[in-house]
């Protein structure tokens, strides 16, 4: 716990005078107003009841009452503090504006300057330093005659700033040791930890939101970053503070934005779980859209699942993406599923998310990045410009997307023998570098595994011949070397010589853990079958209705979209209107048109759809539309896919193969343009063959 100097003094005080201190000797002693000194006591307080003492209030004045060990305590813990004062100037600007956004009455300038240890000139200097931000993200710092100061900011900015604050000034290590293996709050490592940031945070409130992530099985949370689990854990603490304090976002505050339904659920979910054990407060609608849109911003893997926020936009030009890097670059990554997934899951991340404002954690790694590959960050900076016409991605963002395609230049299938574990606190992205520069250099070596330090508890180290991490592990008993993701050539010459010694002392028959290795679960045999037929009774369903179809048409889309609907009305549609609705207002969210075709796919969920549906109608009459790249284009065939809602998850893995298919390469985009329905037929049949292989 950190310390003002003005709480020290009053602390030591109080210590000193055990028979008791009134509030007038304090005033004097302290040099400040009747009011700041009952404000300094409640503060104080706090701070004894972690020490298991009480500020009692007696005739003679304020007393610390508590037993001599504890009292002890507090003596040897004071003498030990670090003052506010002591931080750099960074470190003072972000308490400054934590202070400045969570205050609810005006500050005073020579408050603050006591407040966090330095002049009032100090202060005034940081103020106009955090004003020249402030402006650009319509945060403005009233300064009120003879009161004080205060800032207004929106309620989604303010969340979204101090949680990066917070995050930025604290180690994922240390973050997650906080934590036991039953997802309990470690006390003595809470209190020693000694983290003014953090201390902004509810104890209880931070450790139901990290039970109830980590307790939630149904969303991928092993494969996000530690940075972004830690982010996330922070943010929803620091909502549920904030609505128990009676500050919710309002609908003007938010966005509303098209959402993946199971990342709405999980956001329900939290939510409920802090109403449940943190205070009962009401959850609006405009909670659950801004929460859901802080776990879209997850870099989570996307599967191709056909849902309402289906987005063949996206995957488009991410496939585009790769096409123009490759061709720029005389690489061709166009099979590389690995890069193409990655980067799936990144841009729709990075797409997603609300941004802090502000703060961006800080990441040297990054700037090494950028001059050991500075053509491909132009080259993929220049690309991603013209395809996400809209979209500011933030350097590091682009810089992320950097490192997937320089891992997947350097990506080898050489066979080897030793098994590596590596730990790294950004996540996958990052390892990769140091993955494919391993696996190139030192040909000894087998199996690769990444791990997050969240993580880390689920590998059993016997399992690896070598432990690598990016970052420092400080408490970590393992033997490990901390490297440099880009590995230097002296770096490099070290590792080989400790592999060399490895090899000596090798056990035989170890077991080999390879990265690829996926865990099958074991179903029995009716679940097995009737996954099988249900799969099987889906892919029939969407086989039979299948078609290729030339149809008169106006040229209108309303009228193109009402007649193919008409003609679905009892076999596959229950209320034409409810569909044709959903599907002209997904075109007018976005261009659908895919570029350098004459075909744009159409599609939507909704509960009038009795069954999952995909067929091509080709058009007598060209209709104008633009296509994902804004140019105008003439619509000539139509690729409609509909589904029930809701809808279960095989009917979306099955739909979503067939629209992600669509884009995948070239010939499959000549293939839909222009194939007749037995081509089309036979290409989506094995398609569902492999389906049901897998």
């Amino acid at each position: 716990m950190y310390l003002s100097k003005r709480e020290k003094l009053l602390l030591t005080l109080l210590m000193n005078q055990p028979s008791g201190m009134t509030v007038s000797f304090l005033i004097e002693k302290l040099d400040v107003s009747r009011r700041t000194v009952y404000r300094e006591l409640s503060n104080a307080e706090e701070t004894l009841d972690n020490f298991g003492l009480k500020l009692v209030k007696d005739a003679k004045g304020y007393i610390i009452a508590g037993d001599k060990e504890n009292l002890d305590k507090l003596r040897n813990s004071i003498s030990e503090k670090k003052l506010l004062g002591d931080f750099s100037k960074k470190q003072r600007q972000r308490i400054l504006i934590i202070k400045l956004l969570l205050a609810e009455d005006e500050l005073k300038i020579d408050g603050l300057a006591i407040d966090l240890g330095v002049s009032a000139s100090t202060i005034q200097s940081d103020l106009q330093s955090i004003e020249q931000m402030f402006q650009e993200y319509k945060i403005e710092v009233e300064r009120r005659k003879s009161l004080g100061i205060i800032a207004h900011a929106d309620e989604i900015s303010l969340r979204l700033i101090i949680s990066g604050l917070i995050s930025i000034e604290f180690n994922e290590f240390n973050f997650f040791r906080l934590f036991d293996e039953a997802n309990n709050i470690i006390e003595e490592r809470y209190h020693s930890l000694s983290n003014v940031f953090l201390e902004v945070i509810d104890q209880k409130a931070l450790e139901i939101s990290f039970k109830s992530i980590r307790q939630y099985e149904k969303f991928r949370f092993d494969e996000v970053t530690d940075t972004q689990l830690q982010n996330l854990i922070i943010l929803l603490a620091l909502t549920a503070m904030r609505i128990k304090e009676g500050y919710t976002i309002k609908y003007q505050d938010n966005k509303i934005k098209q959402k993946r339904e199971k990342n709405k659920v999980l956001a329900e979910y939290l939510l409920d779980e802090l109403t449940l054990q943190y205070s009962n407060f009401i959850v609006t609608e405009e909670e659950i859209n801004f929460l859901t849109s802080q776990i879209e911003g997850l870099n989570v893997p996307l599967k191709h699942e056909f849902s309402e926020s289906y987005d063949i936009n996206l995957i488009y030009k991410t496939r585009e993406l790769i096409r123009s890097v490759s061709d720029e670059m005389n690489r061709d990554l166009r099979e590389d599923k690995t890069l193409y997934n990655d980067l799936l899951a990144h841009i729709n991340a990075s797409l997603s998310r609300d941004q802090s404002p502000i703060y961006k954690k800080s990441n040297p790694l990054l700037d090494k990045i950028y001059y050991e590959f500075t053509e491909l960050s132009h080259v993929v900076e220049k690309h991603l410009k013209r395809l996400f016409l809209d979209i500011d991605f933030h350097a590091n963002d682009v810089l992320y997307i950097v490192i997937h395609f320089a891992s997947a230049f350097e990506r080898t299938a050489e066979i080897n023998d030793l098994s590596i574990l590596i730990v790294c606190s950004s996540g996958v992205g990052t390892a990769k570098i140091l993955e494919s520069r391993l696996v190139k250099n030192i040909p000894e070596i087998n199996a690769v595994d990444i791990s997050t330090v969240s993580n880390l508890y689920k590998h059993n180290f016997e399992e690896y011949d070598l432990i690598l991490s990016t970052i420092f592990l400080n408490g970590f008993e393992q033997e490990y070397k901390v490297v440099t993701p880009l590995i230097m050539d002296d770096e490099m010459e070290n590792i080989k010589t400790i592999i060399a010694q490895k090899i000596s002392h090798k056990r035989s028959h170890r077991k080999v853990v390879s990265r690829n290795t996926n865990t099958i679960k074991s179903l029995d045999q009716f679940d097995e079958f009737n996954n099988f037929y249900r799969r099987t009774s889906i892919i029939n369903t969407i086989l039979h209705s299948f078609n290729v179809k030339t149809i008169k048409n106006k040229p209108s889309i309303r009228d193109m979209l009402e007649y193919i609907c008409s003609n679905l009305e009892e076999e596959v549609i229950l209320e034409r209107e409810s569909v044709v609705q959903k599907l002209e207002r997904r075109l007018n969210q976005a261009p659908i048109g895919i570029p350098d075709t004459q075909m744009a796919l159409f599609h939507c969920i909704d509960s009038s759809i009795k069954q999952p549906f995909f067929s091509i109608y080709d058009l007598e009459e060209p209709i104008n539309i633009q296509d994902m790249s804004h140019s105008n284009m003439k619509l000539t065939r139509v690729l409609l896919m509909l589904g029930p809602e809701p809808i279960d998850e095989m009917a979306q893995e099955i739909l979503g193969t067939i629209s992600g298919s669509i884009v995948e390469n070239q010939f499959n985009l000549q293939l839909f343009n222009d194939g007749s329905r037995e081509v089309l037929e036979q290409f989506i049949s094995q398609l569902f063959l492999s389906i049901l292989k897998n």
